[in-house]
């Protein structure tokens, strides 16, 4: 699997993961994404998940939005 995710930087840490998305309802408004993956810096390893769920329907694919919403915050969420 490692071989074949790309590769993120968040800060100092390295990030490999896999988006999705989906749409939820008869009318296909409610947008959900997710990023799911491993991160690592100086020996440190996290697992992460991150799931999104709209009430709107965007049109860019949510789970690439979840994942640049993950790779702003990560450096804050684990100091």
């Amino acid at each position: 699997t490692r071989a074949i995710l790309p590769t993120f930087a968040a800060a100092d840490w390295t990030v490999q993961g896999k988006t999705g998305s989906t749409r939820l309802g008869q009318d296909g408004r409610r947008s959900l994404g997710w990023f799911v993956g491993w991160a690592e810096k100086g020996g440190r390893r996290i697992v992460f998940a991150r799931l999104v769920v709209d009430t709107k329907r965007t049109g860019e694919p949510k789970g690439l939005a979840t994942r640049a919403a993950l790779l702003k915050d990560l450096p804050q969420l684990v100091k």
